[in-house]
């Protein structure tokens, strides 16, 4: 262990999850551990009872809070005073909390250390009402040094919102791999792709259903391809099947090659009610689609430029959203002019430009 390098821990509720949280802490984490920015520490709420999802660098140091599954309202008491020692063993300069669910964690434990602590929020404040979220999301301001947004929207939100004493913005970066595995926009694939937990506020059971009934009756040669798992599975089949839509909209399931997958798509949709920051957009801009959303809250319109890159459709406008993929669908052009418009707008979601505004942040605090 290099001890001129500070110590910086980053903790999250499990490491071995399918999950938009594990999948870009391992990115971050491990390329600060690779390009020995930090020595890095991996702290999980979770055991690592399972095989791990996405790669992590070897350089990384993990630690589990607890040895079986625990809620964290029943874990939260016997996890804080590991934590605490943890953090005072190993001399952590900074704890980056990941996630509100582990804000009451994080921020019982850095109290009387020496450790500095960051709330990165994966998530729109606004996004999921409900009380344990928000009151996780104030004390993890209260509690932090900085408060790190996803969106610049949401950097106001906090600042208006919280007692947070700083907020500042990053995007999520994008995982190199992807820009070695994409392949040239092929416009003459008639197959649509969303990419997404099954879960209620990606709308897949509804909103996209009657899009892609719209959509699909008038242009019988394309198929619309959804991938994630989660637990409205069985009803967005059974409502594939009520809607006529067997074999026409496909649920792929969770694939270990998604990024080779994208190339055979001409375009992506999205009809999400929020998102934190939708990496699958990132994802499908790096793979040069044209890109379709809602224009909720926070996260699309800060990757779409409409009638550019994409379109922006009100929220939750079915008809019109179906419009503007048949317009994409109508015109070739339209959509390779699109494609080039992707290619070019990706280059601030980089890992280099991120990682730049990441070491300066934690510089900084290191150094006041």
């Amino acid at each position: 262990m290099n001890r001129n390098l500070p110590n910086i821990a980053f903790l999250l509720g499990s490491t071995c999850s399918h999950g938009g949280i594990e999948r870009v802490t391992s990115l971050l984490a491990s390329t600060f551990a690779e390009k020995a920015i930090a020595e890095i520490h991996a702290v999980a709420f979770q055991p690592r009872d399972r095989e791990q999802v996405y790669e992590w660098s070897e350089k990384v140091t993990f630690f589990e809070l607890m040895k079986e599954r625990k809620s964290m309202k029943s874990g939260i008491f016997k996890a804080v005073p590991k934590l605490r020692k943890y953090l005072k063993n190993n001399s952590i300069d900074i704890l980056i909390v990941c996630g509100h669910l582990c804000c009451p964690l994080g921020g019982f434990s850095v109290l009387g250390t020496n450790t500095k602590m960051i709330y990165w929020s994966h998530s729109s404040y606004y996004g999921e009402v409900n009380h344990f979220k928000r009151i996780n999301e104030h004390i993890g301001a209260i509690c932090s040094k900085v408060v790190i947004s996803l969106t610049k929207a949401d950097k106001l939100n906090y600042r208006k919102k919280t007692l947070a004493k700083k907020v500042t913005q990053i995007y999520n970066p994008i995982d190199e791999n992807l820009f070695l595995k994409s392949s040239p926009y092929n416009p003459n694939t008639n197959k649509i792709i969303s990419v997404g937990r099954l879960d209620h506020p990606k709308n897949f059971e509804s909103y996209l259903l009657e899009v892609a009934q719209m959509v699909l009756s008038k242009n019988p040669e394309y198929t619309w391809h959804i991938y994630g798992k989660g637990s409205l599975h069985d009803l967005i089949k059974e409502n594939i099947d009520k809607l006529g839509l067997t074999g026409k909209v496909i649920l792929e399931g969770n694939v270990t090659d998604l990024y080779e997958q994208y190339s055979k798509y001409s375009l992506m949709v999205m009809t999400s009610s929020y998102e934190g920051f939708p990496m699958s957009l990132l994802e499908g801009m790096v793979n040069k689609l044209p890109l379709v959303s809602f224009d909720i809250q926070t996260g699309p319109n800060e990757i779409i430029q409409n009638d550019k890159s994409g379109f922006l459709i009100v929220p939750y406008d079915r008809p019109n959203m179906a419009k503007k993929i048949q317009e994409l669908i109508d015109c070739q052009d339209l959509r390779i002019n699109f494609s080039r418009a992707s290619e070019i707008l990706i280059n601030q979601y980089k890992m280099d430009t991120v990682l730049k505004k990441w070491t300066k942040l934690l510089n900084n605090l290191i150094d006041n």
